[in-house]
């Protein structure tokens, strides 16, 4: 296979591991016309339910089966635990892990602060793709300077070769967490939870960088000083929207011939189709997470893949809001159905616009 193929087989891969099983024919009838690149998928999926050589379900490293060697990602990883990371850290404790690489919990020898790690998966360290779009999101998190983005303090590559990113430790849990805890969420309390995002976003598409990964998962929320402190990361599978030299210096902008990654249940329409994206696409991730926190449950519920892509794209099977709650505003049912139709032009095309508009009703 090309090395383009091999990049396909990998993201599309990365991508069903989000998927229930039930979902992984669809899906690839729906996003994959290569039938070289499809039978390897297939093989591998096979492969990864037959291994036992795999983290425990809730750490899944979808990417070390993507090496022959006897010494697999997630043997490395565990490795690390206790070891002091590039002379400089001690790694104390994994915090998450997923196709993207592990992050750790570490100290800083010489200054006694803590940080996280993000190190890459050493099967990868060689692919110039997932090179570039490592180094990419360290740049993007470096360049967005802002408190409620996770701030990049370090970029580099240790002894192996291996590159890694180092960032500000923020000790708080998920949003996906927090709703999973509370929801249904106060309305106001969900409102002071979507205005920082807003705010980081409005500051990343100023720049022109698109997140396209927006999702509870990805949020985190903490205490600073008694403040409430929200803080969006992963910026791993940005979409430039125009060549910026601080962020890029392979002179290329990410364009829509990528196969789709991302969580379903949070993209908007056009990007599960592939189409071009503008801010309206994170627009949409940030309507379907308010709609989660007031309601505690996702607006559209599908059985596969196919069946979410229809629902999204037709605009059908959103929830009611008062299906869950009488004490929530009408006003704020047409908000989020706004916020969510599925052509991009008709909905409200920055964050800004979204919170305003809920904003107002309050």
């Amino acid at each position: 296979m090309t090395p383009e193929q091999w990049k396909q087989v990998k993201l599309l891969f990365e991508q069903i591991n989000l998927l229930e099983p039930s979902q992984e024919k669809t899906y690839l009838d729906s996003n994959c016309y290569d039938e070289t690149v499809r039978k390897e998928v297939e093989s591998l999926i096979n492969h990864h339910k037959k291994s036992t050589d795999f983290l425990p379900e809730n750490k899944p490293i979808s990417t070390a089966i993507f090496t022959d060697t006897k010494s697999s990602n997630e043997e490395y990883f565990n490795d690390l635990l206790g070891t002091k990371f590039n002379n400089t850290y001690l790694i104390e404790e994994m915090i998450g892990v997923g196709g993207m690489g592990a992050v750790f919990r570490c100290t800083h020898l010489l200054l006694g602060n803590q940080v996280a790690i993000k190190i890459m998966p050493p099967s990868l360290k060689n692919n110039s793709s997932f090179v570039k779009r490592f180094r990419r999101e360290a740049r993007v998190g470096w360049t967005l300077s802002h408190p409620n983005i996770v701030k990049v303090l370090e970029f580099s590559q240790n002894k192996d070769g291996i590159f890694f990113i180092v960032m500000e430790y923020i000790k708080a849990q998920t949003l996906k967490n927090y709703i999973e805890k509370f929801a249904p969420i106060a309305l106001r309390k969900a409102l002071e939870i979507l205005e920082p995002l807003c705010s980081a976003l409005e500051l990343a598409h100023s720049r022109k960088i698109l997140h396209r990964d927006i999702k509870p998962a990805n949020i985190l929320i903490g205490q600073e000083n008694g403040q409430q402190l929200i803080k969006l990361a992963d910026f791993g599978i940005v979409k430039l929207l125009e060549v910026d030299g601080q962020i890029t210096n392979e002179g290329e902008v990410l364009t829509a011939k990528e196969t789709i990654i991302g969580s379903p249940n949070y993209m908007s329409p056009e990007q599960l189709m592939n189409y071009p994206l503008n801010t309206a696409s994170d627009v949409y991730s940030l309507g379907v997470i308010f709609y989660e926190m007031v309601t505690g449950k996702l607006p559209i519920v599908a059985n596969n893949f196919q069946e979410l892509l229809m629902y999204k794209v037709k605009g059908e099977n959103i929830v009611a809001l008062s299906t869950f709650s009488a004490n929530l505003p009408l006003e704020l049912d047409k908000i989020l159905k706004k916020a969510l139709i599925p052509a991009p032009q008709n909905r409200y095309q920055t964050p800004k616009d979204l919170l305003r508009a809920i904003t107002e009703i309050l």
